[in-house]
């Protein structure tokens, strides 16, 4: 189920040292969760947090929702998606921790979002932030 949490800005910004990438807004933010996924097993709790999203998406309101992934060798790769208005969505891929990766904050905004086939989080309109 999604949370409104206490306001975020729809200004995203990264910082050095810990490196947390922090959004913020002015307007009431839904919170759809944040997930830590198993290596290969996906959460079936992360279905509600995608339809949180898409359906923040579809509003043009602002909500977040934060997935981590990880690397065959292990290294956890967190994502955060945000809903920052109409037909837009950033999605902030932080591979600081992934030793083979890039090793940086990679941010694109993108103006589509849904499931695809087997249920997954599917991106259209993506461009580099």
């Amino acid at each position: 189920m999604c949370a409104s949490v206490v306001a975020l800005t729809i200004l995203i910004s990264a910082c050095s040292g810990a490196g947390e990438v922090t959004p913020t807004t002015t307007e009431a933010t839904t919170e759809c969760g944040i997930y830590v996924l198993d290596f290969g097993v996906a959460s079936p709790d992360l279905a509600a947090g995608y339809d949180c999203l898409i359906d923040a998406f579809q509003k043009g309101e602002p909500a977040r929702l934060v997935v981590t992934n990880w690397t065959f060798e292990g290294d956890p790769i967190p994502q955060t998606f945000l809903v920052t208005g109409p037909e837009s969505v950033v999605v902030i891929t932080d591979a600081r921790q992934d030793k083979l990766g890039s090793g940086r904050i990679e941010r694109q905004t993108c103006t589509g979002v849904r499931r695809d086939g087997d249920g997954f989080l599917s991106l259209t309109g993506c461009q580099p932030a």
